[in-house]
């Protein structure tokens, strides 16, 4: 929303036809706004710091894999995932 603004206000302050604008009013636009997206990599790269993920105990101590189960899912979900599968296999003609 502020960002069709912004340019708006800025055709209405730069151009001096604003039924036919030239390439270097479009210029001007431009490199004034690209000076925010400037800034926020500026600030992305020197001002923010990633931090790293503390390890994580392992919740199942024998070292088996952990056991998969589709019990805590929706009716509907389930059969999405049948027909998926069957299309997938191409059991199922599709439908073009």
């Amino acid at each position: 929303m502020i960002g069709p603004l912004l340019g708006y206000l800025l055709v209405y302050l730069l151009v001096t036809n604003r039924d036919a604008p030239n390439s270097s009013e479009f210029t001007k636009i431009f490199l004034l706004a690209s000076v925010p997206a400037f800034a926020a990599v500026v600030v992305a790269i020197f001002f923010m710091r990633e931090t790293l993920p503390r390890p994580k105990a392992p919740s199942n101590s024998t070292g088996e894999a952990p056991k998969l189960s589709l019990r805590g899912f929706d009716g509907n979900f389930k059969r999405f995932l049948l027909v998926l599968a069957l299309l997938r296999s191409q059991i199922l003609p599709t439908v073009s």
